[in-house]
C-alpha cells in the first residue's frame, strides 16, 4: 500500500474464493475501490391486478401506484422527479433551488426536518446515504436476512415525515417505536405489538394498518424461515427483537418483499407521508449486503462500520483512521454460518461500486452541495468514494455563478476524528483533526472516484499505477466552496493552514496542466490564483438541547448547528448569496 501526501490511492484487492451467500441469501462485499463491481440490478414497482393480502402475495395501491412482488422491473416513478422539475433541469438556478445532501442518518436530522418544512420554500433536496449501517436493530437483520442496510435510510424518512395530521403523527409514532430492550412485558414484542389491539396502532386508520401489519407480517415470517433453515450456537444465535425498531422491521419487510431498496424506500415514503419535494436516495443500488472496511495509519485493516467507530480495545491506541474506502480484507475471515448451518470461510471480495444513477443525476440538477455532519468516516466519505462523484461535484458549474459546495464541520470530535498516540518520550498525547483535516478527508475521498473512473492524472499523487487521462488534478475549490460551523465549535479553524493547503493543491494541478485537457471545464484563473474556502460560522444551539446531539454524546456545554439558521443559511448560498 503506498501512501501519498493526501492519503491512500493504490489498492491492494483481496484474492478471495467465489463468494457464497450467507444468512440472508446476500453476498458479503468489502466496500472498496480496488476491483471492478459492475452494473448494479434495479428492481422496483410494477402493476399487479390481485386485490389479496397473503404471507405469499401482496397488492398494495398508494396515490393510483400499485406494487407487487411479482415483478422486478424499475419504472419511471422511482426514476423521475416530476414534470415541474424537469422543466428545470436545463438551468437548475431557474425555480426551486435543488440541494444534494451527503450525510447519514441522525446528525443532518434536524436541519432535514427543517428543509422539509413549509419555511423551505418548496425546496427541492436529495439526501444520499450509505447502505453500510451495521449497527443496532439493522446489524441484527443484515445478519439474518442479509441485504443492504436500511437504518440510516429508515432514519432520515421518519424525521422528513411532516407529522401535520394526527394520522400522520400515529403512523410516525408507530414506525418510529423502539421493543424495550431486557423486557419481559409481552406488549414489547413484535408479534403483540403487530395486533391491532396494541396502543401503537391508535389512530392509524384501517387501509394503513392493513399495509404496516402485511409487511411487518412479512418480514417476521422471513425471520421464523430463516431461522428454520439454520443451527443456532452461541456463534449464530436466533433473530433478536429486542430494542429493535418497528419501522426497521417494516422497512426490511418491504425491501425482500420487492427484492428492490427503492421500492421499498417509495412505499415507505408514501406510508411515512413524506413531503414531494424531499427525496432520499441509496447511494449504492444492491440487493447484497455491503461491508465498510478501513484502514489504520499503520496498515491494520478493520472491517465493519460500527467496528471502525468503536475501536477494539486490544486496538493499538496510537491507530486512527485514515481513509474508510480502503476496504481491502487480505486475510481470510473468520468462521462465518451459511443458511443451512454449516460452518464456512466466507472470503471478502473487494469492489469498487457504481453510485446509484439518481446520486449522479441529482447532482447535475443540483445548485447546493452539502457535504453533512456527523460521523465523517463512516456516514459522510462512503457516499464520496464511489466511483464518478468526484468527477460530478468537479465539474458542476452554473456559468458566472459557482455551485457552492458546502462542508458542515461537527460542533466537537468523536471517535473518528481524535485519538490518542505515544510521544517519543512515551507519554500519551490527544490529537484532533482541524478543519483542513476535515477538507483533506472529503478531497481524498473525491479524489478516489476521480482515480477509478479515470477522470484526471493521478501521478502526481504518489501512485505507481497512474491512470493516462490529461485532466489535472480538480482544485480544493472544484470540491469545496464553503465552511459552515456552529459557533463554539471545538474544531480548530486556521485559515492560513487552509490557504496553504489549496495552494499546495493548485502546484500538483499545475503540474499536468499543460495536457490537452478537453474534459475538465474551463479555468482561466487556475495557474495564476489560488481560490480559497470562505468560512462562515452559523448559529448554535447546546447540543443537549437537540436530539441528534443527546444521542450521540453531547453535552450541555457542546454546541450544534441551530437548524434553522443553518437551513437559512444554505438556502441563501442556494440561490446565489453570499451565506452571511
Amino acid at each position: 500500500m503506498n501512501q501519498s501526501k493526501h492519503g491512500y490511492h493504490r489498492r491492494e484487492t483481496a484474492k478471495t474464493s467465489n463468494l457464497e451467500s450467507n444468512g440472508g441469501g446476500g453476498g458479503d462485499y468489502m466496500l472498496d475501490l480496488g476491483a471492478s463491481f459492475g452494473k448494479s440490478t434495479k428492481s422496483s414497482v410494477a402493476d399487479f391486478t390481485s386485490k389479496e393480502f397473503s404471507s405469499d402475495e401482496i397488492t398494495i395501491e398508494l396515490n393510483d401506484t400499485k406494487m407487487s412482488n411479482k415483478h422486478n422491473q424499475q419504472t419511471d416513478e422511482l426514476e423521475d422527479d416530476n414534470e415541474d422539475d424537469n422543466s428545470e433541469a436545463n438551468n437548475p438556478r431557474r425555480g426551486r433551488p435543488g440541494i444534494v445532501v451527503f450525510s447519514g442518518g441522525t446528525a443532518f436530522n434536524s436541519a432535514a426536518a427543517e428543509m422539509a418544512s413549509p419555511i423551505a420554500g418548496g425546496t427541492k433536496v436529495w439526501h444520499v446515504l450509505p447502505v453500510t449501517d451495521d449497527g443496532g436493530s439493522t446489524a441484527e437483520i443484515v445478519r439474518v436476512l442479509g441485504g443492504p442496510a436500511v437504518g440510516d435510510i429508515r432514519s432520515r424518512l421518519l424525521r422528513l415525515a411532516p407529522g401535520t395530521t394526527g394520522e400522520a403523527r400515529a403512523v410516525r409514532r408507530l414506525l418510529g417505536h423502539r421493543l424495550v430492550k431486557d423486557s419481559d412485558d409481552d406488549t414489547n414484542n413484535l408479534e403483540t405489538t403487530r395486533d391491532y389491539e396494541h396502543p401503537l396502532w391508535k389512530g392509524v386508520s384501517a387501509p394503513y394498518r392493513s399495509i404496516i401489519r402485511a409487511f411487518l407480517v412479512h418480514f417476521h415470517t422471513q425471520v421464523l424461515q430463516t431461522h428454520n433453515g439454520m443451527r443456532h450456537s452461541q456463534s449464530n444465535p436466533p433473530f433478536d427483537f429486542t430494542g429493535g425498531s418497528v419501522g426497521n422491521f417494516f422497512f426490511a419487510g418491504a425491501r425482500t418483499f420487492f427484492g428492490s431498496l427503492p421500492a421499498a424506500i417509495f412505499l415507505f415514503s408514501k406510508v411515512a407521508g413524506m413531503p414531494s419535494g424531499s427525496r432520499v436516495i441509496p447511494s449504492v443500488l444492491t440487493e447484497e449486503r455491503l461491508v465498510l472496511g478501513a484502514v489504520l495509519k499503520d496498515g491494520t485493516r478493520i472491517r465493519g462500520q460500527y467496528n471502525i467507530s468503536h475501536p477494539h480495545p486490544k486496538l493499538p491506541r496510537r491507530n486512527r483512521v485514515r481513509s474508510k474506502s480502503d476496504a481491502s480484507h487480505k486475510q481470510q475471515s473468520s468462521a462465518q454460518r451459511d443458511r443451512s448451518g454449516s460452518a464456512s470461510n466466507l472470503g471478502h471480495r473487494a469492489i469498487h461500486p457504481e453510485p446509484n444513477p439518481l446520486v449522479l443525476d441529482a447532482i447535475a440538477n443540483s445548485n447546493c452541495i452539502v457535504f453533512g455532519c456527523g460521523s465523517l468516516y463512516t456516514s459522510v466519505l462512503p457516499s464520496l468514494v464511489l466511483e464518478g462523484v468526484g468527477e460530478a461535484i468537479a465539474q458542476l458549474d452554473c456559468g458566472a455563478t459557482p455551485v457552492p459546495k458546502v462542508l458542515l464541520l461537527n460542533g466537537w470530535h468523536d471517535r473518528e476524528t481524535s485519538w490518542s498516540e505515544l510521544s517519543d518520550d512515551g507519554e500519551l498525547v490527544v490529537k484532533r483533526m482541524d478543519a483542513t483535516a476535515f477538507v483533506e478527508a472529503v478531497v481524498d475521498a473525491l479524489d478516489m472516484g476521480g482515480v477509478q473512473s479515470g477522470w484526471y492524472d493521478n501521478s502526481d499523487l504518489g501512485d505507481e499505477e497512474c491512470n493516462d487521462s490529461s485532466n489535472p488534478l480538480p482544485l480544493v475549490t472544484d470540491y469545496i466552496t464553503h465552511i459552515l460551523y456552529p459557533i463554539g465549535t471545538e474544531i480548530e479553524i486556521n485559515e492560513r493552514s487552509l490557504c496553504d493547503f489549496c495552494s499546495a493543491r493548485l502546484t500538483q494541478s499545475q503540474r499536468t496542466e499543460g495536457k490537452d485537457n478537453q474534459r475538465t471545464p474551463s479555468k482561466s484563473n487556475r495557474s495564476t490564483q489560488v481560490k480559497q474556502i470562505k468560512v462562515i460560522g452559523v448559529a448554535s444551539i447546546p447540543a443537549n438541547k437537540c436530539s441528534e446531539g443527546s444521542r450521540s454524546g453531547g453535552q450541555s456545554y457542546q454546541r450544534v448547528f441551530d437548524p434553522r439558521s443553518l437551513v437559512d443559511t444554505l438556502l441563501d448560498l442556494a440561490n446565489g448569496g453570499s451565506g452571511e
